[in-house]
């Protein structure tokens, strides 16, 4: 007889880790239990030698689908002589690690019950397994039990209970377990908070509730509807006049409206779909995937939708609510796509509460369709689209959140990095993890910032994480940085501020393991630089020890600050008024802009005001900000092109022209045509004359009248043509082949795909980012390692 100690880490509770375990045990005659602890599961198993190998080899080769071991810690211990195997209650300890379990997309084996009349839970719209269901969003402290849990209140009923103490049920200590009798209900209220429908508590309750739901739908009403992690607002996609009133209630004039649809086969009607792209929207995080409109110009899905991009973002049903809807669609011969976008205001939070749906969101929506389950803490939907056939973060939230990134790194200090204020997160890094928060959002208002700090204050408490060192963005007006050096100075914590594009760079290098000296190409819109002007466009050279600028694109002229970036037609004015001081050409450029942009808010400044505003802030130097911002090239070279003038939502103008250079792009390429450019050498760096840039764009699309979209995508190819040189100039100069590639510019498409490959042929090794976001998203990832090149904290 032996005995041995298993101490399992990872992704190994809520996930049917421990019935896995007891029947392994009992199919191996061993004896012992199995219990959680807050860090790990515990095993304590003994029997014969043989088998105690056989029950090692299987759960290291052969664990549940849904369980990701990170690492298994063995030792011999005294045999005890135990009569059986059992699951044990729950210990809390010390953490030394914490695996909070992200929400799973509904399984398959739940859908069957769901939808078998002979089951007890047909239709029953909270059905879940140890495979599938809420996690993360229902937990309120760990262990993850159910005592801990917003399910605290509902007690089980007989049934429900002996399914969760029998080790051979796939909801043995499912913690949501559940059904119509015992668990939560299903309640419909309209706009004016009369209730429509009362608690379900049967299947014929939730009957006349799916087909009210669908009825309304049909008829052009939205719905705000409770999900795991906040409401949604959900309408019929292919209705124009809905469309168009959810567009203008929720303050939403521009950015593209997610959808759901019922099936890959749907989607498929809309978007071009590869292999990779399947396995994502199929995968149990359920995610929000970006896919390439087919051309169908008698396409149901209303034009308002996704207007001006080259993208629809589906996703398929994740909760059980989601597919019975969409079930009762079919029922009534409709499988028509739905919208399903976070409920709120534009640039506030989701909503996530009873009361502030009620008070926030009756303006939007003509019905409310919620549960008496607790929503713990709010999880919006991630982003992502295929790259290489490789999944490409735009936004890593609900399915990944708050599940830890493991680094081959080992951190000597707790690390709390609060990120910056575009699509904020945050991290705590510790050991070799690194937890990255769920999105928080853009911090332009006190619902954001609450949001914000109450999500950092639930983290500590959540992961028993004390931090000893604080992190922030360099800008000295971030909220975020703001904030953080407040929190750091209430507990006498060193704050650190890091530089924003070097925290980007340092991003990609984290998740790719990646620490010694290397080149990051970091193309962005904003970021503090280390001369007080804003970066963006950069060529860094550094590790995690430090890093110093060894080429960037030349500075223009940001007239308004952060007004000049959602209205970057004041800049480009301001641009050729430097660069011309030429009355008719600017006069020209402006009669253009207002003939392409009829109805806008720019027909209100004459010419002549305009003019004479940005020559008075230009020659006082009021407002101005010098800016190398990559984005900011972008949105210029947009205006020129006419395809707008307004930054409607951040990173508008450049998606508008990578949509736009599409339709030439390969011709470009393929003919090898490129603007003709600079790149001069500055006090042992390269800087890219970006003027010089500017001034050929402007005189192709309005003294030799080149088609736009032809500029666009020469634009591009520039940009590409460009950055492989100044990588072969530097590549020259200090025999450094390894690059990265981060930044918010790096959700281009073009650039990404582009360079990934054509760099390798150049025999560069590339880097891109596959875990975690390439945008702002990313920053406290990478704010995490900066510690290093602080000295105090070698």
């Amino acid at each position: 007889m032996k005995a041995k100690k298993i101490e399992v880490y990872g992704k190994v509770q809520s996930v049917g880790f421990r019935p896995f375990i007891y029947n392994l045990a009992k199919r191996f005659d061993l004896k012992g239990y199995i219990r959680n602890k807050t860090s790990s599961v515990e095993i304590l198993v003994e029997g014969k030698e043989q088998s105690l190998n056989e029950f090692l080899k299987k759960i290291r080769t052969n664990p549940p689908k849904s369980v990701l071991i990170q690492k298994i810690l063995v030792n011999d211990d005294a045999v005890k002589n135990f009569v059986s195997f059992d699951i044990l209650e729950s210990e809390p300890t010390a953490a030394s690690f914490v695996y909070i379990p992200a929400e799973i997309k509904i399984c398959d084996e739940c859908i069957k019950e769901l939808l078998n009349p002979h089951d007890r839970r047909y239709l029953y719209p909270f059905i879940n397994c140890t495979q599938c269901g809420p996690r993360f969003t229902i937990i309120e402290r760990l262990p993850y039990d159910r005592k801990n849990t917003t399910m605290k209140v509902f007690k089980m009923c007989e049934e429900c209970l002996n399914e969760y103490e029998d080790p051979s049920n796939r909801r043995f200590h499912a913690q949501p377990n559940c059904c119509h009798r015992c668990g939560p209900g299903l309640i419909v209220k309209d706009k004016n908070l009369d209730l429509v429908f009362k608690i379900s508590r049967s299947a014929e309750d939730v009957k006349k509730i799916l087909d009210f739901i669908v009825e309304k739908i049909l008829d052009g009403k939205i719905f705000a509807i409770k999900s795991y992690g906040g409401y949604h607002l959900v309408c019929d996609a292919t209705n124009d006049e809905v469309v168009l009133r959810l567009r203008k209630n929720k303050y939403r004039e521009f950015k593209p409206f997610a959808m759901m649809a019922s099936s890959i086969e749907a989607i498929e009607r809309y978007c071009v779909i590869d292999n990779s792209q399947k396995e994502l929207l199929k995968s149990s995080q359920a995610p929000i995937v970006l896919l390439v409109k087919k051309t169908l110009e008698d396409s149901q899905i209303s034009k308002y939708v996704a207007d001006g991009s080259k993208y629809y973002g589906f996703m398929l049903p994740y909760t059980p609510l989601h597919f019975l809807i969409f079930e009762w669609l079919k029922r009534y011969k409709k499988d028509i796509p739905l919208i399903m976008t976070s409920a709120n205001i534009s640039e506030e939070p989701q909503v996530y509460k009873e009361s502030e749906a009620f008070h926030k969101l009756r303006n939007l929506t003509d019905y409310f369709v919620f549960y008496n389950r607790k929503i713990n803490i709010r999880c919006d939907d991630s982003v992502c689209k295929t790259v290489d056939n490789n999944i490409y973060f735009i936004r890593r939230s609900r399915g990944w959140a708050p599940e830890p990134i493991f680094v081959k790194y080992k951190f000597a200090k707790n690390i709390l990095s609060f990120g910056a204020d575009l699509k904020n997160t945050f991290s705590l890094a510790k050991d070799n993890h690194v937890v990255v928060s769920h999105h928080i959002g853009d911090l332009y208002n006190l619902e954001a910032i609450n949001s914000y700090m109450q999500s950092i204050d639930h983290y500590l408490k959540t992961f028993g994480f004390s931090p000893d060192v604080i992190v922030c963005d360099l800008h000295p007006e971030y909220i975020s940085s703001k904030i953080a050096r407040k929190f750091a100075k209430e507990r006498s914590l060193t704050c650190l501020e890091i530089q924003h594009h070097y925290a980007h760079m340092l991003s990609c290098m984290l998740e790719n393991d990646l620490f010694e000296k290397c080149i990051g190409v970091v193309f962005d819109g904003t970021g503090y630089g280390l001369d007080g002007t804003i970066w963006g466009s950069e060529f860094l050279v550094g590790d995690i020890y430090g890093f110093f600028r060894k080429a960037h694109f030349e500075n223009i002229t940001l007239i308004g600050a952060d007004k000049g970036i959602k209205e970057p037609y004041r800049s480009a004015l301001a641009f050729l008024y430097e660069e011309y001081k030429n009355e008719k050409i600017l006069e020209n450029f402006w009669s253009t802009l207002q003939q392409n942009l009829t109805g806008s808010e720019i027909l209100s400044f004459s010419f002549k005001d305009m003019l004479n505003a940005v020559r008075f802030l230009l020659d006082k130097k009021i407002n101005l900000t010098e800016t190398s911002g990559m984005g900011r090239f972008f949105d210029i070279v947009c205006v020129f092109c006419g395809f707008g003038a307004f930054n409607y939502y951040e990173g508008y103008l450049p998606q508008l022209l990578e949509f736009n250079a599409g339709f030439r792009f390969e011709e470009i390429k393929n003919k090898d045509r490129f603007y003709e450019y600079e790149v001069i050498k500055q006090e042992n760096k390269y800087v890219v004359k970006t003027k010089l840039l500017l001034k050929k764009i402007f005189e192709d699309v309005f003294f030799k009248k080149e088609e736009v979209k032809t500029v666009a995508a020469k634009f591009h190819y520039t940009i590409l043509k460009i950055t492989e040189d100044v990588l072969l100039k530097i590549r020259n100069d200090l025999n450094i082949n390894k690059v990265i590639l981060s930044g918010g510019v790096f959700q281009n498409e073009i650039l990404v795909s582009y360079l990934y490959e054509s760099l390798k042929k150049l025999n560069f090794e590339v880097f891109i980012h596959r875990k975690i976001p390439c945008n702002d998203a990313g920053i406290s990832f990478g704010q995490s390692l900066a510690t290093e090149s602080v000295e105090s904290l070698k």
